[in-house]
């Protein structure tokens, strides 16, 4: 596309506009008296802002953080959705008389839904979130917008006290649990104290290591205690021989002594060879034997001097020994006693490890009971603090950065639009119809046109314009003076209806 045909193309158009100008001016009319109508029918439309802030920081809030649980706001983004809530809408609509208690299910959600499509929300960041409100009444376009705002601040507070008193009763309710809780096991820990008075495991072990010692110490003392009884019993055993080595040999002395006197006769009778002198010498010499045998046995046994001291102290001896078995008696007993406490204390030792396990485990429990408690009258403190804060309206809150103000001139689209754009379409309305019917006409109605539709081969010898006779130009005015005269009439009148809109 070259820009001869693009010329070609203007000039078809404007010729066809000079054809059928009654056709393009009927076309400019009719647009001008449509877009005269929507100027006179179009309403206008008041719209009104306001700047809510979600105000999350104040001084009660750096005062009491970490003191009180502030409750927290929702971000504009949610305050967008919570906003066109049916909740929120139903309160506005009914503060405004749309609605009320008689409206029927299908009037109120007309009325939500009217409401909603009205106004528009723009959050501009975290903290800040616009409202629109757009109505052909300026001063409900004002006063819907108020109210809306109104509801939805009124009812984000009435959430946050909800929200706080809620709280508080759960918190409560659990510190009321928690207390008989720790109650109960104040009561069992009690009970099993009184029931088990064994004593601690420092007490029974001190008590087992004294006994331990006591036993190792009469260990001792009863290996010496029965060393000295045998001992005793050694020394006893040897006097019993030696005094009845002594006896023996008295008796043989005195059957010596008779031997001898009976010899001493038969020698005064007879000589040493007679047979019983004989035998009664080789008697002698027999007994003589013996006698040697237990003089060396049993030496000094022919001094009678030591009778008294031999017999009192064979009865020391037997004495020690007596005295000696008591003391071994009783010390073996003491140690089966000792040894008896052992093994209760071992007992009571081990009923006192397993007691500490089941106490430690109940006490375990308590200090767990009692910190969860302490912890939940400290939320519950806190809870009470925040429902009262929350209460009094402070802490973190929805306030007012912009308010509404009343709207003295139309917004958005109005009739001075359509007025101005009304010229403007009649005039190229007819253009650009004009301009597409001759793209899309079939027709040829140059010779560039019918050069790019020959075969290959054949030129475009050449292209006759159209005659145009004399006085062509003069003869198209006169016989269009009545759509002249029309179209005039017709912008006066557009433009005198125009300026009644303007000026209503």
């Amino acid at each position: 596309m070259n820009l001869d045909f693009i010329r070609q193309i203007v000039l078809s158009t404007l010729e066809e506009l000079k054809a059928n100008i009654k056709l393009c001016l009927a076309l400019s009319v009719v647009v001008m008296s449509v877009c005269l109508l929507l100027a006179a029918k179009w309403p206008n439309t008041y719209k009104t802002t306001a700047l809510i802030q979600a105000d999350r920081k104040s001084v009660t809030t750096d005062l009491l953080r970490g003191r009180a649980a502030i409750q927290e706001i929702a971000p504009v983004n949610i305050a967008e959705d919570i906003i066109r809530s049916r909740l929120i809408l139903t309160g506005a609509a009914k503060e405004l008389g749309i609605i009320d208690e008689k409206s029927s299910q299908y009037d109120i959600d007309e009325a939500i839904n009217g409401l909603s499509a009205s106004f528009e929300t723009e959050p501009l960041n975290n903290n800040l979130l616009r409202i629109s409100l757009k109505s052909q009444d300026p001063q409900r376009s004002y006063s819907s917008l108020n109210t809306l705002i109104d509801s939805f601040i009124n009812s984000a507070s009435q959430q946050k006290q909800n929200e706080s008193l809620d709280a508080y009763n759960f918190i409560n309710s659990e510190a009321q649990k928690y207390k008989a809780e720790l109650e109960a096991a104040e009561k069992k820990l009690s009970n099993f104290k009184k029931q088990n008075m064994d004593g601690t495991e420092s007490g029974v072990s001190d008590s087992i290591n004294e006994l331990r010692a006591d036993l190792d110490t009469l260990v001792i003392d009863i290996d010496e205690t029965k060393t000295k009884v045998r001992t005793i019993k050694g020394k006893l055993n040897k006097e019993r021989e030696y005094q009845k080595a002594k006896v023996k040999l008295a008796a043989l002395a005195e059957q010596r002594t008779e031997m001898q006197r009976d010899l001493d006769e038969l020698l005064l009778i007879g000589t040493e060879k007679h047979p019983d002198i004989i035998l009664l010498r080789s008697q002698l010499a027999t007994l003589d034997e013996q006698i040697t045998q237990l003089q060396k046995t049993v030496p000094g046994s022919f001094n009678s001097g030591n009778a008294s001291e031999e017999v009192a102290l064979f009865e020391v001896l037997r004495r020690q020994q007596a005295e000696a078995e008591v003391n071994l008696q009783g010390m073996q007993q003491r140690q089966r006693s000792l040894k008896t406490l052992l093994t209760n204390e071992q007992r009571r030792a081990e009923r006192i490890a397993s007691n500490q396990a089941e106490l430690a485990e109940l006490t375990r429990d308590y200090d767990t009971t009692k910190q969860i408690y302490e912890e939940m009258l400290e939320r519950r403190q806190n809870a009470d603090l925040s429902a009262s804060i929350s209460r009094e309206g402070k802490g973190m809150t929805y306030r007012l950065r912009e308010s509404p103000v009343l709207p003295l001139r139309p917004s958005g689209l109005q009739a001075r639009h359509f007025i101005f754009i009304g010229p403007l379409l009649a005039i190229f309305a007819p253009i650009g119809l004009m301009l597409v019917y001759v793209y899309l006409d079939p027709r040829i109605r140059n010779g560039e046109t019918l050069s790019t539709q020959l075969p290959e081969g054949i030129e475009l010898l050449g292209s006759i314009p159209a005659y145009q006779a004399q006085g062509t130009e003069t003869s198209w005015f006169q016989a269009n003076t009545p759509v002249i005269i029309i179209a005039a009439v017709a912008i006066l009148a557009y433009g005198y209806s125009s300026f009644l809109l303007i000026m209503d």
